[in-house]
């Protein structure tokens, strides 16, 4: 026996004991995965394809109901050179108000006059971008490090899942077919590549960049619809859920700790500060506002 279990046998058990306890109460760490190997990529060029294939039978269909309008008579698209009229058309046009769309209109017109199959590639092509932004919304999402350990191995095929399906759901076909829609298909790809750039600034060192990509996004998403004034609402909004659950996983302050002991008849002192060992095995969650108080009953 050496002279460390000679004189201290004790102490080589309790540093072990020590060392399995710090590991299992440590928190996992993030795992970068590259894009390849995670099969982004691939998920990617599916939801593409799956676009492609879906909307295919639908690039010949004629113009139809508010697309005379806001088409063929409109006048205001026919000069794409003129910023003044092409960004200013008349109240009475379906596209009042909503200047980038009407661009849209006229970049389709001087590429291919009232070749209706160039309207509706453009508006096939927003709809796949759309659910490529839903598929990365979705998933890093659950990727953050508040939601990575409960869905960890699962987020990238839960956000192709849910992407795949949202793009192929026939409530979305009207927007599609229809080409005065195309308002809604601008916004809806504005709207949520706002929400993409907030999470991203929400979890990325690039914080700054991200913010401002997102605020021009919804600079032009308010020029495509009036339904994008909800915009800035809403990713506060999930900014403050996504917060709210990482809050979850911090102790609560000991005064708070204190006062639930003693109006329960429970022990004191709960957890010792760290965020990761207020979850110990043992001991007895409290939520209190929002914040976990790792309280042992007596």
């Amino acid at each position: 026996m050496s002279a460390v279990h000679r004189t201290r046998p004790g102490k080589p058990t309790v540093v072990r004991r020590r060392q399995a306890i710090s590991k299992q109460t440590r928190e996992p760490k993030p795992q970068r995965l590259s894009a390849r190997s995670s099969g982004i990529w691939w998920r990617a060029g599916l939801i593409v394809v799956a676009g492609a294939l879906a909307y295919s039978n639908s690039l010949s269909g004629p113009f139809v109901y508010d697309d005379q309008l806001s088409i063929v008579e409109n006048r205001y698209i026919r000069q794409l050179s003129s910023p003044t009229r092409v960004l200013f058309p008349e109240r009475e046009l379906p596209v009042a108000g909503r200047p980038l769309v009407n661009v849209s209109f006229a970049i389709n017109y001087a590429m291919g006059g009232l070749e209706v199959r160039g309207y509706h590639v453009w508006n096939v092509a927003t709809h796949i971008l759309c659910a490529l932004l839903l598929f990365g919304i979705v998933r890093r999402t659950l990727n953050l490090a508040s939601l990575q350990s409960r869905f960890a191995g699962t987020s990238t095929d839960l956000a192709f899942a849910a992407a795949l399906i949202w793009m192929l759901h026939p409530l979305n076909t009207e927007a599609v077919d229809y080409l005065t829609q195309r308002t809604e298909l601008m916004m809806g790809l504005f709207y949520l590549a706002t929400l993409y750039a907030a999470i991203r600034a929400y979890a990325s060192p690039r914080a700054a960049f991200w913010q401002t990509a997102s605020v021009l996004s919804c600079a032009l998403g308010m020029a495509c619809k009036e339904s994008m004034a909800t915009a800035p609402s809403w990713s506060l909004r999930t900014m403050r859920s996504l917060s709210s659950i990482r809050s979850k996983r911090q102790c609560a302050p000991a005064g708070v700790c204190m006062r639930l002991s003693r109006r329960r008849g429970w022990d004191w002192p709960p957890c010792c500060g760290r965020a990761r060992e207020c979850t110990r095995p043992g001991s007895l969650p409290v939520f209190t506002r929002g914040r976990i108080c790792s309280i042992r009953p007596s």
